[in-house]
């Protein structure tokens, strides 16, 4: 590149940074003042809204929270991108906020109809429900002297609306006076009483008292009292002992018809495991069987064992109703995967003595399926492309146990178009079969799992051929046996106490190339020395649960794996102390090390806004120890793609700031880069066009090292220097989301590339736009299924 093409790129560069805010900055002055020319006189755009709690003399606690308050339903803004400018607003801005309907099929009426909205114009009605909302809100927080006052600023034909709220003291609870009018719940409501919140003492809440009486309605039903609910629980201000004080009665009605509240009994549990929800609940069945008290239904052919659904089921007939063991009935059916709708019904059998019946309605799903996921990764010059694509195959139920057979074949290939002496660079073919039962398959007996843990016993083998032309052919087998078990929806954990792997390089596969690497890179060749890898996996998986339908989704996971240590003391055993030399078992050495990884993700919504800020952190490190100096290649860490640093390739990058000199003189060249300690982290910004057109901004960064040093591969190791390793990279993308399934397309741009000496390492100064060949040389091209993370 001369002197002169790098100065006018810089002049180019520094025009945009400058120019880019002055033209935003004109394009929302124009697109507001384009939306106020649509107001009529009197009229203003809601441009803010803002929430004032005042304190009362110093008091603070139990004060209504903003973020509570954010809750409360008033006139939002329209969304503006960057802060000022309303885009969606500007592409409807003939629309008027009274909601008039769009019609027409032309490109114009489609936009303003799929990504417009309409103006939002301040409302004073919609204003004054708000202000009653809040005050209602303080009141049932224990406010019940509160005032609010609203306050309308107006700039051109821009409104700020600020809601001051004012509340008073709060009110307290004195004494707590229990009439449960049945001695029997008069002694559930003691035995309960340390964890009751409406206390003396406490603050008074409406919304504290409503939970007591959900509460107290829950574990009278799991006493047997099956007709109860929240609606014969009443609380009664008693009298006031001084001007924030409120003595409580809790009073306990009767039931509609007069009667006291009784224990109930299951009489009997049935089940219909073919029911179609067209079927009407009295069509006759062809067939019966009673089996350990469950009485089960179907037409035809029974396709589950009656085991399977007995062990599902936990009430028995003969005990009392029990609320709590609902819905763990109810996630076991739902555990086995086989089936689309589970209905728990329960029906009064007899009155007067106070008798149910139980009947579960099982809807089958599809039992068979075929799944189909293709990702592309592109490069426009030199015409790198690399596809993959996978196909599955499931059947669920294949031994009448809910059990899930899985069949799938991944094969992709790496291509550079436009050559003639051989277009392929890579090309892999994987084949992974499994068959999972839920249930504990164990060789010994283990005593009796709690009801609501759910567990799966994973029996998997997988094939991988790995084929790099220029260099070698592999082939890996691998076995594990793996349990999966959880106690409620937010932890799982996974242990694999057999797992497998084989792996071995044909010497007739061997190109000169490869072997000349080997010879010059010793913990290279070490890293592909044949060997058996057996050891043991654990893995901790946290997801947190969505809450009022926001947008924050989090999840932890921690997975350890220790191959090689009973093999080791097997061998030392027989084979006794070697001097030198592997130890070996059916001739082969086997590998021993320590493998760990860590890996969390948060997922913020934006205000209110449907936009989403993703991030990704993950750690991993491997040890080699004992018969091994160096982790197997299969075994290591790698970077890149389209679900890592999407602004390199697939394994193009590392160990730390170690390159091969052709990586960057030869585009066609490539060899797998990996490591023994793996630093990553990723951030995206995620907003919506429309219901299916999703955008995206990202950036990334990490790389792999090595554990140990090799004077072969300068610059690898993980060491105190270690950041100047980190490849960093930027870019965007857009998401076709159907629901059921995710299109992604992202262009990735490095940032910062390790691969080049150290002054030359930042690449923003180096970007030039306007050349085609340059863009065509940088950008990277990523196509997948589903979100990176």
């Amino acid at each position: 590149m001369t002197g002169s093409k790098v100065r006018r790129n810089k002049k180019f560069t520094w025009r945009v940074i400058h120019i880019l805010p002055l033209t935003i900055a004109i394009a929302a002055m124009f697109s507001s003042c384009s939306m106020r020319r649509n107001l009529n006189e009197g009229e203003y755009l809601v441009w803010k809204n803002k929430i004032v709690v005042e304190e009362n003399k110093g008091l603070n606690e139990g004060l209504p929270q903003k973020e509570l308050l954010s809750d409360i339903p008033f006139q939002q803004p329209n969304r503006r991108l960057l802060g000022v400018w309303a885009l969606r607003a500007w592409f409807q801005r003939e629309v008027r906020g009274d909601g008039t309907e769009i019609q027409g099929k032309s490109l114009r009426s489609w936009i303003k109809r799929s990504i417009g909205e309409a103006p939002v114009i301040l409302d004073p009605t919609l204003t004054e429900r708000t202000s009653l909302a809040f005050q209602q809100y303080m009141y049932n927080a224990g406010f019940l002297d509160n005032s609010i006052e609203v306050k309308t600023d107006t700039m051109g034909k821009r409104a700020k609306v600020t809601y001051i709220l004012k509340p008073k003291e709060p009110y307290y609870i004195g004494n707590v006076e229990i009439n449960a009018n049945n001695p029997i719940l008069d002694s559930i409501i003691q035995r309960h009483q340390k964890d009751s919140k409406v206390l003396p003492g406490a603050r008074f809440s409406i919304d504290e008292l409503d939970q007591e009486r959900r509460r107290l309605s829950n574990i009278f039903r799991d006493e047997g009292f099956y007709a109860f609910s929240p609606d014969y629980i009443r609380f009664t201000l008693d009298s006031f002992s001084d001007v924030s004080s409120i003595n409580l009665e809790l009073q306990i009605t009767n039931q509609v018809n007069g009667e006291g509240h009784a224990i109930w009994m299951v009489d009997s549990i049935e089940v219909y495991p073919d029911y179609r929800v067209q079927q009407r609940s009295d069509t006759a069945v062809s067939h019966q069987r009673n089996y350990k008290g469950l009485s089960i239904f179907w037409n035809g052919k029974l396709r589950y064992r009656p085991m399977l659904l007995r062990q599902a089921v936990f009430y028995d007939a003969g005990d009392r109703f029990k609320a709590s063991l609902y819905d763990p009935t109810v996630q076991r059916f739902a555990s086995y995967g086989t089936f689309r709708f589970i209905d728990l019904k329960f029906n009064v059998l007899d009155t007067a003595k106070h008798k149910l019946i139980g009947r579960v309605y099982l809807t089958e799903g599809k039992h068979q399926s075929l799944d189909l996921d293709i990702e592309i990764n592109h490069r426009i010059e030199p015409g790198l492309s690399g596809v993959s694509t996978s196909v599955g195959y499931t059947n669920r139920n294949l031994f009448r146990l809910a059990d899930i057979f899985q069949i799938k074949n991944i094969a992709g290939v790496d291509a550079e178009f436009g050559r003639i002496d051989g277009a392929l660079n890579n090309a892999d073919f994987v084949i992974d079969i499994s068959e999972a039962f839920p249930k504990a398959i164990l060789p010994f007996a283990i005593k009796p799992l709690n009801r609501s843990t759910r567990i799966r016993t994973t029996f998997s083998t997988r094939y991988k051929f790995e084929q790099r032309f220029r260099f070698y052919r592999l082939h890996t087998i691998s076995a594990s046996v793996a349990y999966e078990w959880s106690k409620n929806k937010k932890i799982l954990h996974t242990l694999r106490p057999i797992q497998l792997n084989v792996f071995y390089l044909p010497d007739g596969f061997r190109t000169a190339e490869f072997e000349d690497k080997l010879l010059q890179f010793p913990s290279l060749a070490r890293s592909f020395q044949e060997s058996l890898i057996a050891g043991s996996n654990y893995t901790f998986l946290w997801t947190g649960i969505p809450r009022n339908n926001n947008l924050n989704i989090e999840s932890f996971r921690f997975d350890a794996q220790m191959a090689g240590n009973l093999v080791s003391g097997f061998t030392r055993i027989i084979q006794g102390k070697r001097e030198r030399g592997d130890y070996t078992i059916f001739g082969r050495p086997y590998a021993q090390y320590l493998r760990f990884e860590v890996e969390g993700k948060y997922a913020r919504g934006i205000g209110r806004t449907k936009a989403q800020l993703a991030s990704r952190a993950l750690i991993g490190v491997g040890i080699p120890f004992g018969n091994s100096s160096i982790i197997p290649f299969i075994s290591q860490f790698y970077v890149g793609g389209a679900n890592s640093i999407r602004a390199f390739k697939l394994r193009s990058i590392g160990p730390g700031t170690y390159s091969d000199s052709l990586t960057l003189t030869d585009p066609t060249y490539f060899f797998d880069q990996s490591g023994d300690v793996k630093l990553e982290a990723n951030i995206e910004l995620r907003w919506s066009m429309n219901s299916w057109i999703k955008w995206a901004l990202f950036y990334d960064l990490g790389n792999v090292w090595l554990y140990n040093r090799d004077e072969a591969r300068p610059g690898g190791q993980f060491n105190r220097d270690f950041y100047r390793g980190i490849a960093m990279g930027w870019g965007g993308g857009i998401r076709l989301d159907f629901e059921y399934f995710v299109i992604r397309l992202d262009v990735g741009l490095p940032v910062h590339d390790p691969r080049y000496d150290q002054g030359e390492r930042w690449r923003v100064g180096t970007y030039q736009w306007r050349d085609r060949t340059w863009r065509q040389q940088n950008l990277v091209f990523n196509l997948a299924i589903g979100y990176p993370f």
